[in-house]
């Protein structure tokens, strides 16, 4: 049998004889799990923001006892390979901004003309009712040509944070869903 998070008291009883009873305590400790979708390519580094979104990086979320969706997703933090300022990326700055809801990020279209490519690393996190964190990482590259070499991460240079998964978050997007439900049975 399978049983709810929580307690459950279990009753046994037999037609032969006395019969009993006893609590099963079930505990969520698994962290949902996101899957990403694949890597996104930023062409042409033109130095111009781009618009980014947890749907354009997520495929889907899954949890062992809730049902959590791409939209209870955020963006915690965002790095960058190279500098926000440096020869030959033209003279910007500010190139990652993340939005103040951490559903989407702008990342400027640029890297170093004498380097090997920008790869800006995306870390992903959701929390489930009981508190259980997921993390996932995908990138957006700016490789250095159109020659068919990926761009090269070289580690960070920078990092730019976002938000922490809520559980008031997780939470609404649960009251949303059930309102939906119900607004869909009537």
């Amino acid at each position: 049998s399978f049983f709810p998070v929580g307690d459950t008291t279990v009753k046994c009883t037999s037609s032969v004889g006395p019969t009993c009873s006893f609590k099963v305590t079930v505990n969520d400790t698994e962290p949902p799990v996101i899957t990403t979708k694949p890597p996104i390519e930023l062409w042409p580094p033109n130095h111009k923001y781009e618009p980014v979104s947890v749907t354009d990086l997520v495929a889907s979320v899954t949890d062992n006892c809730d049902t959590i969706g791409v939209p209870g997703v955020v963006i915690s933090s965002v790095s960058s390979d190279e500098p926000q300022n440096s020869t030959g990326d033209g003279n910007t700055g500010s190139d990652v901004v993340i939005g103040s809801n951490c559903k989407s990020v702008q990342l400027r279209s640029e890297r170093k003309g004498d380097g090997n490519g920008r790869v800006y690393k995306i870390t992903l996190t959701v929390i489930d009712a009981r508190g259980n964190v997921g993390t996932a990482t995908n990138i957006v590259t700016v490789p250095h040509s159109q020659n068919g070499e990926p761009a090269i991460d070289d580690g960070p240079a920078y990092t730019v944070n976002g938000c922490e998964a809520s559980i008031t978050e997780i939470t609404d997007f649960f009251v949303r869903q059930q309102y939906r439900d119900f607004l869909g049975r009537e």
